[in-house]
Formats: C-alpha cells, structure tokens, sequence
C-alpha cells in the first residue's frame, strides 16, 4: 500500500536524483581552482593531527567549506553550513523544535547522528580549542561563533580522543577564524519564504588592521540576527493539513489489517475542546458524552477510530470529534530566534619566540516555542461540582457519584518556553619558536554559559487538582474549592476552575492552576594547556620524523537550580531537580608521524602516524560529595601510503572514549506517583497501569563510552583538477550512557527474572511502587559505511572555471544492543523521537553543488537527496519480507518516501575605483521546485521528519556584502 505524499510536487526516485547529483557537483575553495594545470590546490589542515598536513595528507576523511563557499550560498551561520556535509545529522535545529523543552534556538553538531539527547559524541572546537558548552549535555551551540569571521570550517569523521580527548567519538567539527584579516567587511541580508513568513534579518561587520610596521595584529566584528519563525503547522502550509498521524487497528487480529495504520486527520484521543466523560471507565450513560461549547448540556462524543489506549487523551485517534492534535495545532513550525556574536582579537609579535595573543567572545541567543498545552487526563469529577448542570449533577449521582474526565485545553492555555543564552569566553596564550623546525603553543581559556528558562503555562498537578474539584459554598453560593471549604492551608488561593464548554474558564483560575517553571543554569570551564611540536631527527631517508607533545588541564563546573520554587516538584513537566558538580581532567598526550619511503621502488611515500593520550577524571557531585576517579589511556595508528603519484591509500585505527557529561553525572528527577509520565503496564497484574513513583536521572559512578573506530580509503588523483575518495568506515561504542526505561524494567522482571533489583514492590510484585531508571553504562553501538567524494574544476577560458563536487554518505548499519536484542537502525528516516541515545539516519544522503565563477559573477546550482527510508526499524510492511497483517508489529506502510531539493545561489561582485574595495549584491533561492516533505507521522510532532526534509519549502535570501 503506497500513502498519499505531502503535497503535490512529484519527486524524482533514486535513480534519477543520483543520476543529478553526479551531474551537479559541489565547488568549495579547498579544491577550486584558476584555469592553470594544478590538480588540486592542497590547503594546510589543523583538524585530526597536532602535527599540521595538507588536506590530501590526511589519513581521516576531511572536508573543509571555506569562506568563499560560506559566500557563494549566502550562509548566514556555521550550522548551515555543517548542512551540506551528509555526514552531519542536524537534529537540533530551528525547524526539529516541535514539543521539545530544551535546546529551544539551538544549532548543534551531530556528525554521524550519534549524539545523544542529553549529550555530543561530536567534539566541537573553535581554533582547534574547546568552546564553553551551551547546554547542560556539552554541546556547543554554533549560533554563537560569527560566521562572517569564520576562514574555514574543518570536518574530520572519525574518532579523534587521542588528539583531542572525550567526545571526539564520531568526530570533530573544528571553525577556523581569520585572526589575519586586513581592511573591513560588512554585510545586510533579508530571508523570507515564498508563503512570506520565516523573515530573517542579519546583519554582520567586520574590521581588521596590522601595526607596529606588521608585528602587531587587531581584529574585530560580530553579528546579528533576528528570525520571526514560522507558525502552526496545521495554519501555514498545505501539506500539513491532513494531520496525518500513526493509528493502532482496535480490530486487529479480526479484520485482516495490520496492528498499526499511517493515516491522516489524527486528533487526540478521548477528549475535546470542550470536555469529555472518558469512554470505558464510565458507567453506560456518562461514558463518551461531552459537554456542548456553553457547557451546560451534554451531547454525544464521536470517539472516532483506531486507538491503543482509549482513554488516554494524548494517544491519536482518526476523525472524531477529538481536539487537535497539539504538534500540529499548538506548536509552531519554527520558533522565533534572536541572537548576536562579538569577537575580538590581538596579537604581537615580540619575536617569532614569542608571540602572545588574546581573543575574548560574547554572545546570546533567546527564543521562545509555543506548545500544546497540559489538560485534563482522567480527572476525577464529582456529581457535587458546581460548575455541572443539575441534570448532568444528577446523572453522575446515579452512576457512581463520580466520572472521570478528559480536556483539551490548547484554546485556553498557551504553554510556552522561552530560552535565552549568553555565552563569555576569553583565551590568552602565546606561540612561538624555541628552536630550528621547533614550535610551542601555551593558553588559558576562561567560558561561562548563563542559561534562564521560563516554562509559562505549565500546570500544578495539585493545584489544577484543586480548581477543578469546585463545589458550591453553602454560606456564600458561589463556587470555591474544595480544599479551601476543607480548610487545607496549602489550598489557600486557589480559584474554582470551569473547564466545562470551550470557554468558562475564569482567567485567576488558569492562573491558579497554571504557573512558570523557572530554571537557571551556569557552567564554567577553564582550561590550562602547553604543547610543543617539531622534527625529531631527520629520519630514515623518506623524510623528517615529526613530534607533538602535550599536557592540558580542565575544570568545568557547573549548576542548576530553580529559584526555591516551594512547589517545583509539583509542576506536571518538570526539568528535575536541582543538580550541580564539577571536573577536574588532567590529560597528557603525544604524537609522532614516521615517513618511511620517499620515491621508492615500493612507491611514491608511505607514513605512518600514531598518537596516544592518557587522561585522569575526577567527578564530584555539589549535591551529595559523591566523588569518582576514572582513567582512560586513548590512542591512535594511521597510514598513507601512495604507491603511485595518482593513487593514495589511507587507514586507520582509533581507541577513543566520551565520559559522561555534566547532565549525565549529577541530574536527578523523580516523578510522584501519579504523573502520567511515570506510570507502566504491570505484567505481574494482568498489564494493568501501576501508579509508581519513578527515580531518573544521572550518576557519579558512570564510567566513560569507549569507542573503537576504523577507516580504510582510496584517494584518486588520476588527472589534473580531478579527486575522488572512497573510505569505509565502522565505529563501535561499548558502555554507550542511557536509560533502561521503566516498562523495559518492570517486563524484564516479569519474563526473565533481571532487573528486579531496581523495583519496589510487594512480595509479588502485582503492586510497584518504586522504579530506578537512572542512567547506566549498558548499550553498544555499531554504524558502518561509506563515504565518497568527487571533487573537479573545469577551466572555461579566459578567468572562467566550473567547479565541480559531490559529496555521499551511504550508510548500511546502525547497529543498537537494546539489552540482548540487537536492532539495526540504518535507513529509518521515520518519526523523530527526543530524548534518545541517538538519531536515526536514512541510508543514502548526498550533496552536490555546480559552480560556474569569473572574475565578477557567481553561480552556484545545488541539489540535495535524502534517500529511501523505513518508518520504523522494528515494523514490517506489506512491502517488506516477513510481513503478516496478524503479526504484532506490522503496519499499513513502512516506508519514507526520497526527496532531491535544488538551490540556487547567485553573486556579482563590483569593484571600485581604488582598485581594493568591493561591493556584492547576492540572492540566494532554497527548495528551489518547492517541494513538499514526505509522510512521516509521530516523533517530535510533525507529519514528516524535519532532520532531513525541508518544511519551509521555497525559501529566498538577499543582501549586499561591502569590502573596504
């Protein structure tokens, strides 16, 4: 069965978009050339070794976007253009918010799709040195680096521990400033998209000036930009409107269908905009009927079809009278984004021994998402409720005294969370030479984050309990809580709350019942480092035996709190609680790079590089003094060996590690029993729900991921201007950090006897009161594939050229060890799902780009594909082998379908009179056909996975550039 697609742009398939990718191609100035003969201009690389090479040298796969690019496409900020290179999953974006609390405006690397929610296996760095963390999982947030001081971007995937230390599991994403820039840059430009929302304002300058007759050098500049998002999903694009979502067949096992169905106008399950008496825990007569829009009547409620949990009013249901489903009619598509960046930079040269330096940082963002708001789940109302008719007062009297009730609430109560980010950083050091072909470097860094949250709208669960039990006062005759008539002092203000009928509920009630939960957060991080590098002795004969030696230091601190809020646990969504801790890492490290032929009867040159580094690890808990010392000695061996001047081969091995980080170590939660998000299906009991209280969070005696990574390729350099590579690559991640989750816990215990030591329960465990699903070492991780690159410059004649290049990333395992049963992940590009241990990728993903310059004018046409994926890994499909419409994990549809989105960028440049000064005007068009994203239903919210389908659709830029 194929589903309808999101839109109404055909697409091409696989066949054709390769077919225009290897068509197009991709320029950038690591490989673009002037219309000479050299083959491929090789730029020096700072990423993936201590010891400098050229790009072409390097035995990890690099790719390198440099400044010219960054222009040419009209990028704006270094996340866009980490969205070039395939192997970057951005999962953490403006456009994959959807229902998520946390990283909201954030822009995040995510090489290989390996991160973590609530962490990075992808080391971010600035100058080839740490940048202070934005988040509470350590990554680095890219908004904050001004892109138009940003020389080059350096890509290296694979693991780099050894060089760098933790995190570099999947690789290194390094952003080389221009620390050497003369004269001044300044830079205007305008988006928008073609419905006319989704407006940027940016705006960027940029000065900079040697003195002291060159022994001196000052540069300054910053930016800023100011995005209005997009709004509800369901209100501004077509393709949305069908609300498509993923439904369970409550006939199954009868009708012939599958156990689960891709279909579209989903709505919330068992509750309305106006309120519903729940369908089957009510007496027949109050079961499915819902209050009218006045709420003084009662009518009945179509509860429409397919549903695996009926009274449960945040599962789907299709058609109906259910209220809208929150992601596509509360939140919005984009959220509005505001942020700046400052730099600055100052340099003498004393003499070239020493040559000291400082760059100091500053930058912000803030942001804000509207969300689907908290209503009633199951409340309990009483026939005595004042707000009830006396013929519905009555009706429930006659039917238990009580009935239980489901609302929608998103057209009474904005949830929203609003972020804002302010990130410092200062480095000061010196570099120098302290002997022929011997250099040193030493700093100090200093970075503080400031992160406030403000999650407004978010309901109490005992105050909302509160409200909502109103009762008529007999002194007065007006409606007043309960708990107040009571005399419970915790009740004192509470207000009565009518949530009967869409619109009778009192404003001092919503405010009542639904209050702003706060978080502040701080982290610091220091960092003392020296190392030194140079020739050791002149070799073998092949070349001079290079060295590079080290030693680092690095405190990082940090603390959460939530301003003594008295009723902070209380809140239905909660950020945990208070947490705080500190590190202190000592790491000294060593690397050598041994040429062993040059121009020999077995080849061109062979060189073999390895590199080790060996760290200490002391963890302390603010909260508790919990102390833990872990070690860890990384390493790594590399060769290149050319046995012809046209043929490389490359390889290498890598020990690396990721120890856990801040959140991991030292955040805590637990929800009460009662919260619907720590609740389970207790097999001991027949699967009914078990009220339990839920302990999750982090732990001081987590032990480091350790990762074991391959490389092997082939570079090609068969004639002049021409390269292509081939690398095959495979990362294993032992001890990966995660949760086990509750309901794994709990069915573990009941079929196999494990886990039960994390449960607390009576002797036979048919009543749990008590879960521990905090963080442990416990998955493994296997990702295998292939990248390759064709990189080719076509001189025209004249100062016209045509670059070409493509970029592939082909991946065919993905391998999770989910406790014994090993699933493998590659190719699902379904559902996006938060707060997993990492993200899913569709298998083939390719980038290319054709680019025709002169002297004054560039072109550049783009074209991105996003192959063929599954909507889940463990469904099957009637496509698919094994499929059975009985078998308890099939679906009417298991696929995603492919996307191939073209751009097109256009620049012409005029120079002034002076001969050195110039002015651009540039124009930029994304999704150039317009093309709707495919359906892919659940996750973070939306109908279509917005990591890797465009869901802005066409989408314009224009500015100017001036250079002086």
């Amino acid at each position: 069965m194929r589903r309808t697609t999101l839109g109404n742009v055909s697409v091409s398939r696989t066949a054709c978009a390769i077919a225009l990718i290897n068509a197009l191609a991709f320029a950038t100035p690591a490989f673009a050339q002037s219309a000479e003969t050299e083959p491929v201009q090789q730029q020096i690389i700072v990423t993936g070794s201590r010891i400098a090479s050229a790009a072409l040298d390097s035995p990890n796969p690099v790719t390198v976007v440099g400044a010219e690019q960054i222009q040419s496409l009209g990028q704006t900020n270094v996340a866009q253009v980490l969205q070039t290179i395939p192997q970057n999953s951005a999962f953490v974006t403006d456009d994959n918010v959807g229902l998520g609390n946390f990283n909201v405006g954030a822009q995040l690397a995510n090489l290989r799709g390996l991160n973590p929610f609530f962490g990075t296996r992808t080391l971010t760095l600035v100058d080839s040195k740490r940048f202070v963390p934005s988040t509470n999982g350590g990554a680095v947030d890219l908004n904050l680096i001004p892109s138009v001081l940003v020389e080059r971007v350096e890509v290296v995937t694979g693991g780099a521990s050894a060089i760098y230390g933790t995190d570099a599991i999947a690789g290194v994403v390094n952003v080389i400033l221009n620390k050497k820039m003369q004269g001044l840059r300044a830079q205007l430009d305008y988006g928008v998209t073609e419905e006319g929302d989704g407006e940027e304002f940016h705006g960027a300058l940029a000065a900079g000036t040697s003195f002291a007759g060159g022994a001196g050098n000052i540069v300054v500049g910053g930016e800023y930009s100011q995005s209005f998002g997009i709004g509800i999903c369901s209100q501004v694009r077509d393709w949305c409107k069908s609300s498509y979502g993923q439904f369970t067949n409550t006939g199954f096992g009868s009708n012939g269908q599958p156990n689960f169905i891709i279909g579209p106008n989903a709505l919330g399950a068992g509750a309305s905009q106006t309120g519903v008496f729940a369908q089957f825990l009510n007496a027949p007569g109050v079961a499915n009927m819902q209050f009218n829009a006045a709420g003084n009547a009662l009518v009945p409620f179509d509860p429409g079809e397919y549903v695996s949990t009926p009274d449960i009013s945040y599962f789907n249901r299709q058609g109906g009278d259910g209220g809208p489903v929150g992601p596509y009619d509360a939140t919005r598509m984009r959220p509005p984004v505001e942020r700046f960046a400052l730099y600055g930079h100052l340099e003498f040269e004393v003499s070239p021994a020493f040559i000291p330096y400082i760059d100091i940082s500053y930058g912000g963002r803030s942001s804000s998402n509207v969300q689907g708001s908290q209503g009633a789940s199951l409340a309990v109302i009483s026939a005595d409720n004042a707000f009830l008719t006396p013929d519905t007062q009555q009706l429930l009297a006659d039917n238990g005294g009580i009935a239980f009730f489901n609302r929608n609430t998103n057209n009474i109560v904005d949830q929203v969370n609003a972020t804002k980010n302010t990130t410092f950083r200062v480095v000061a050091g010196a570099d120098g030479t302290f002997a022929p072909r011997w250099n040193y470097g030493i700093y100090y860094t200093y970075g503080r984050n400031d992160q406030s949250q403000r999650l407004y709208g978010n309901q109490v669960t005992s105050f909302f309990g509160w409200a909502l039990d109103a009762v008529i006062d007999p002194e007065t005759n007006q409606a007043v809580c309960r708990q107040v008539l009571l005399g419970n002092p915790a009740a004192a203000g509470c207000q009565p709350l009518n949530l009967f009928g869409s619109n009778n509920a009192s404003q001092a009630a919503i405010d009542y019942a639904y209050r702003t939960l706060p978080e502040e957060f701080r982290f610091e991080q220091q960092v003392v480092a020296a190392s030194v590098t140079g020739d050791l002795f002149d070799g073998i004969g092949a070349g001079p035996v290079g060295v590079a030696l080290g030693a680092e230091y690095r405190h990082e601190s940090g603390d959460v709190s939530h301003l003594g809020l008295p009723y902070y646990n209380d809140f239905l969504l909660t950020y945990g609680n208070d947490f705080s801790g500190k590190s202190d890492i000592y790491e000294i490290y060593g690397e050598v790079s041994v040429p062993l032929l040059q121009d020999s009867a077995l080849g061109r040159s062979l060189e073999v590089d390895a590199a080790v580094r060996h760290s200490w690890n002391t963890s302390t808990s603010g909260v508790t003094n919990i102390s833990r010392t872990t070690e860890a000695t990384t390493y790594k061996f590399s060769l290149l060996y050319d046995p012809i001047d046209e043929i490389r081969l490359r390889a290498s091995h890598s020990r690396d590690i990721r120890s856990p980080g801040f959140r991991e170590l030292y955040y805590g939660q637990v929800l009460g029993a009662g919260n619907p998000f720590a609740s389970v299906n207790n097999p001991f009991n027949g699967g009914a729900p078990d009220a339990a209280t839920l302990d999750f969070g982090g732990s001081v005696l987590l032990t480091p991921e350790t990762a074991d990574t391959w490389t092997a390729g082939i570079v090609l350099t068969p004639f002049p201007r021409f390269r292509a590579s081939v690398d095959w690559y495979q990362i294993k991640i032992r001890d990966a950090i995660g949760a086990i989750g509750q309901q794994v816990i709990v069915d573990s215990c009941f079929a196999e006897q494990l886990l039960c030591d994390r449960i607390e329960a009576n002797d036979d465990y048919t009543d749990i009161t008590y879960i521990d699903n905090n963080l442990t070492n416990l998955n493994g991780f296997t990702s295998r594939g292939l990248d390759v690159e064709l990189a080719y410059s076509l001189p025209l004649g004249g100062d016209s050229v045509i670059d070409l290049r493509t970029l592939f990333s082909y991946i065919y395992n993905l391998k999770v060890d989910a406790g014994g049963r090993v699933i493998d992940y590659a190719g699902q590009s379904g559902p996006v799902a938060s707060f997993g241990d990492f993200n899913t990728t569709p298998k083939l993903t390719a980038q290319a780009f054709l680019t025709y310059r002169n002297d004054a004018f560039t072109a550049v046409l783009s074209g991105r594909y996003v192959g063929k994926g599954r909507y889940n890994a463990t469904y099957i499909g009637p496509d698919e082998e094994g499929y059975s419409p009985t078998a308890i994990n099939s679906i009417s549809d298991n696929s995603v379908d492919d996307r191939f989105y073209t751009g097109l960028a256009l620049t012409y440049r005029f120079d002034l009179d002076d001969g050195t000064s110039s002015f651009e005007l540039f124009g930029t068009v994304s999704n150039l056909l317009n093309v709707s994203p495919p359906v892919a239903p659940g996750g973070n919210g939306y109908p279509t996975n917005p990591v890797y389908f465009d869901t802005a659709g066409r989408s314009y830029r224009m500015g100017v550039r001036v250079k002086i």
